[in-house]
């Protein structure tokens, strides 16, 4: 993603630019050999794991607090299969 700063928009590309520092990718992928990690970027360096986790919610930012959904929110469907 990526903004310009313009004389509009200083506020909010500000305030981007402060936040953009929280933004943590984690992600997990296998090798054709079957060799799968984990990897964090709050963390730096990825793990070894046997496989890719299925419940990822165990890698939430806060994992003890869960979500809620709004009455008036559908939840999205699962892309699992």
């Amino acid at each position: 993603m990526r903004l310009a700063k313009t004389d509009q928009n200083t506020d909010l590309w500000d305030r981007l630019n402060d936040e953009r520092w929280k933004v943590v990718v984690r992600t997990c992928y296998c090798s054709i050999f079957d060799d799968c990690w984990v990897f964090d970027s709050a963390k730096g360096e990825p793990h070894e794991v046997k496989v890719c986790p299925a419940d990822w919610t165990k890698f939430g930012e806060h994992p003890n607090i869960r979500p809620t959904v709004s009455r008036a929110a559908k939840p999205k469907e699962s892309l699992a299969p």
